[in-house]
C-alpha cells in the first residue's frame, strides 16, 4: 500500500530543520518512504490513495507521560475539589466499585480519545492492570503501564492490601508484549499512601526485576509539606 500525503506543512524533530512548509510524504505500508517537495519527487512512486495535506500539519506523535486511562468513565466526578477531599472523598469510593469490564473498556475509551487527538505514547497506571493491559494492547500505541504492589480500598475503613506477588506475574505475563511497546514498571501512589517500609519494599521489587517506578510526587503544597515533616523526621 502506498499512501501520498501533498502539500503538507511538517513539525520535525530536527532542529537542523524544525518546520518543513507545503512538501509531500510518501508513505510504503506502514513506514515514511520520503519527505520532499512535490518538484523533486520521483516518478517510480505511484500511490494507491492521496491525501490532501491542504490546512494540516504533520508532525511527531505526542506523548502523554502520566494518565490513569481508565478514569476517563469518571471524567468530571467531583472535579472542584482539592486533591485530598477529591481522591479520599469522591474517587476511591468510586474505584471500590470498579470491575475488570469497566477498567477495561474505560480503557479502550481513552486510548481511542488520545490516539484522535495525535499521542501515540502514554505512561499509565491504575487499578485492574490486567484489564487495563488487554484494552490496550491491540492499539498500535507504545505504552508503559504501572502496577501497584498494594491495593488500596476505601471501603470498610481505608486500607491497604499486599499484593507484591501479583506484581511480579504482571510484568513476567505483560513486559515486553505487543511487539515491544509495552514496558511494566512498578506503581508508587505516593508518599502519603506508602509508608518508608513500603517504599523501600517498593523500589527493591523495581531492582529485583530490572525496572523503574512510576510515581505521584508533589502534586500539591500540602503533600510537599507532608511528606517533608513525615519522611524527614523518620531519617533523622
Amino acid at each position: 500500500m502506498k499512501i501520498l500525503i501533498e502539500g503538507i506543512d511538517i513539525l520535525t524533530a530536527d532542529p537542523e530543520a524544525e518546520y518543513i512548509k507545503n512538501e509531500d510524504i510518501g508513505i510504503i505500508d506502514d513506514r515514511i518512504a520520503f519527505i520532499a517537495p512535490a518538484s523533486q519527487r520521483s516518478g517510480d512512486f505511484v500511490p494507491d490513495r492521496r491525501i490532501s495535506g491542504k490546512n494540516m500539519l504533520a508532525m511527531p506523535g505526542m506523548v502523554n507521560a502520566h494518565t490513569h486511562c481508565a478514569m476517563t468513565l469518571m471524567r468530571n466526578a467531583a472535579d472542584d475539589l482539592p486533591l485530598h477531599k477529591w481522591l479520599f472523598d469522591k474517587i476511591f469510593p468510586i474505584e471500590d466499585k470498579l470491575t475488570d469490564e469497566a477498567v477495561y473498556w474505560g480503557t479502550r475509551l481513552g486510548a481511542a480519545e488520545m490516539i484522535k487527538s495525535g499521542t501515540t505514547a502514554i505512561a499509565d497506571m491504575y487499578l485492574h492492570m490486567e484489564a487495563a493491559a488487554r484494552g490496550i494492547a491491540d492499539t498500535g500505541m507504545r505504552v508503559n503501564m504501572s502496577k501497584s504492589p498494594l491495593e488500596f480500598h476505601s471501603e470498610g475503613g481505608f486500607r491497604a492490601e499486599d499484593v507484591f506477588d501479583d506484581c511480579r506475574v504482571f510484568f513476567n505475563d505483560w513486559n515486553g508484549k505487543s511487539d515491544g511497546r509495552i514496558k511494566v514498571y512498578i506503581e508508587v501512589h505516593s508518599t502519603y499512601l506508602f509508608d518508608r517500609p513500603s517504599l523501600i519494599r517498593a523500589s527493591e521489587l523495581a531492582n529485583e526485576l530490572g525496572t523503574g517506578i512510576h510515581i505521584h510526587l508533589l502534586e500539591t503544597a500540602r503533600e510537599r509539606e507532608d511528606s517533608f515533616e513525615k519522611h524527614i523526621k523518620l531519617s533523622v
